[in-house]
């Protein structure tokens, strides 16, 4: 169940990232961050009305960095599917995050139980970086 539903959170990035770049091509990169910000705003509103995570606790300050990596991760998004295309700005956007999961896992950051890098995998790595360069050189 876990697995499918990582894939579909691929399904919605690949969507996002496509509504986000027609939105900044529609009204600027600003406006179409602070449009996108907003709504999602509007939708965790009520849930953190309803939840008791929402109600206070302990959070390391690290972790509200996520907002701004959000931020950042959008307008980069924006900026690269009108020039790449919306499979190469995904396809780009998979090894990246690839080698940040990878260290992630190492090293158990953010409070995730560690998860050694093994060199077996690198074969798969290397296919996924092979199959990218295909779809670089082909599709310009």
């Amino acid at each position: 169940m876990h697995r499918a539903a990582a894939v579909g959170i691929g399904v919605v990035i690949s969507l996002m990232i496509a509504a986000n770049g027609a939105l900044q091509a529609s009204l600027g990169p600003v406006p179409a961050l602070v449009i996108i910000h907003a709504v999602g705003l509007a939708a965790v509103v009520p849930f953190l009305w309803v939840s008791a995570q929402g109600q206070g606790g302990r959070v390391p300050w690290y972790l509200f960095t996520a907002g701004w990596l959000g931020v950042a991760l959008l307008f980069i998004n924006n900026r690269t599917l009108v020039s790449l295309g919306a499979t190469l700005t995904v396809s780009l956007g998979i090894v990246g995050q690839l080698v940040a999961s990878a260290v992630i896992d190492h090293f158990g950051l953010f409070g995730l139980r560690p998860r050694p890098f093994r060199w077996a995998k690198l074969p798969g790595y290397g296919l996924i970086v092979a199959g990218l360069l295909v779809m670089a050189h082909t599709g310009q």
